[in-house]
């Protein structure tokens, strides 16, 4: 079974589901109007979690659940602020269990352009979002610089385990230098961050501890326990 959804290229701005039952694809009837699903993630063929931004100013997020079959709306991450916000991606460990991650707009210029970003993560438990703020250490920064801008852009959770969901994301410090890229466990319990090279934008972690990330310049593996010092990261 695989579950696919986005928007539709008709004039109503209903999202779109689809679903593959391994023969064919067939749409789905979503709960909600007015709104485009972005991100999807399933812990099982009778359990996933959607979610997108409805058509408002604030491009506010929502989320939807499947349970055996049947679609359902679902409480959406609160953000701390009242500003744009853009969730880049979700897992789900088990069925009460998911993670997304993304970015929150903490300050625009006078004429409305974005000046400052700050990476967030939510965490769903059953029916419950909790949504935090991820500081980004100097460490793991061009040079130690304060960061003036974060994002998370991936998140990947093993089957079972929420307790081991490693994000990856970049932080920007101005002055000309290029962005660099992280990666942090979301417990909350840990927090360790590193650099990553290469700046990818996807990862995998098929087993806690073990991680592969991806992006255009390169592909790394982080393969131990706890996330080791910056700088020690492996990479190929």
């Amino acid at each position: 079974m695989c579950v696919a959804v986005g928007g539709t290229d008709r004039a109503s701005t209903n999202p779109l589901i689809v679903r593959f039952d391994g023969t064919r694809w067939s749409v789905v009837r979503s709960p909600v109007a007015d709104a485009q699903l972005s991100l999807v993630a399933c812990s099982s063929t009778t359990s996933c979690v959607a979610i997108g931004d409805r058509h408002d100013p604030n491009s506010t997020p929502f989320a939807i659940r499947m349970t055996g079959h049947r679609w359902t709306r679902i409480a959406a991450p609160a953000l701390p602020s009242d500003f744009f916000n853009n969730l880049n991606s979700i897992s789900c460990p088990s069925a009460s269990d998911c993670v997304a991650v993304g970015r929150e707009v903490t300050r625009r210029n006078r004429h409305g352009e974005i000046t400052r970003t700050q990476a967030v993560a939510g965490s769903l438990l059953g029916t419950h979002w909790t949504v935090r703020r991820i500081p980004v250490s100097k460490q793991v920064t061009a040079g130690g610089h304060t960061p003036l801008g974060s994002a998370l852009d991936a998140v990947s959770c093993p089957a079972g385990d929420p307790a081991a969901c490693v994000a990856i994301g970049s932080s920007a410090t101005g002055g000309g230098r290029q962005p660099t890229g992280f990666s942090t466990m979301l417990n909350p319990n840990a927090g360790d961050q590193l650099p990553v090279p290469g700046g990818p934008s996807a990862i995998s972690c098929p087993a806690p501890g073990v991680c592969l990330a991806a992006g255009a310049k390169s592909i790394v593996r982080y393969d131990s326990g706890p996330l080791p010092p910056p700088g020690s990261v492996r990479g190929s």
